[in-house]
């Protein structure tokens, strides 16, 4: 089978266009035109490759979590907790360095479609498979156990982000200590 590397080439342009015109202008603000254009391309060439926006945006949620996800990777560590420090601290600097990405990686819709489908979005399953790895020693149910950590470092990074804190890894990993003592009860 002979692969078109045009098509995988522009393929990939799409999408870390769409990213690079998150990164600088939020998500809300980026539309198929801008990034055919941004591109070199037509419109019609962008729908070629991906039937809507909201198909590119999903590539582009998956290939940014997919990235996070090799990164987080490298953080995990024998206590369940560093490893989410690690995620956490992570998260903090997309939010500092890159927080339009952090929120399009966070809550825009293709992210909240990738709570359904965790095997395309590395970082999300990395997270989940640490927090039952928590949750399966402590004896809890990892379900509410993942939202509040969840929560927790979404929210802090929001926190960040928004320029209403600072980082701060003790904070973090605090925090995650005493969610844990709420998952318990």
């Amino acid at each position: 089978m002979r692969i078109d590397r045009r098509s995988t080439d522009t393929r990939q342009r799409l999408i870390d266009t769409t990213l690079d015109l998150i990164d600088v202008h939020g998500w809300s603000e980026v539309t198929l035109g801008g990034v055919a254009r941004a591109c070199g391309v037509t419109t019609p060439a962008c729908y070629k490759h991906f039937p809507s926006k909201t198909s590119l945006f999903e590539a582009a949620a998956r290939q940014l979590s997919s990235s996070l996800g090799e990164r987080a990777g490298a953080l995990v560590r024998d206590d369940p907790i560093e490893s989410l420090v690690g995620i956490g601290s992570l998260l903090v600097e997309l939010a500092a360095e890159h927080p339009r990405l952090f929120e399009f990686n966070q809550v825009s819709p293709a992210a909240i479609a990738a709570l359904d489908r965790l095997d395309e979005h590395p970082l999300l399953a990395l997270t989940r498979g640490e927090v039952e790895r928590l949750a399966a020693q402590r004896g809890t149910d990892p379900e509410p156990l993942h939202l509040l950590v969840w929560s927790c470092l979404q929210g802090y990074t929001q926190l960040i982000a928004a320029g209403a804190a600072t980082a701060d890894t003790t904070f973090i990993r605090a925090a995650l200590r005493a969610i844990v003592t709420i998952g318990d009860s």
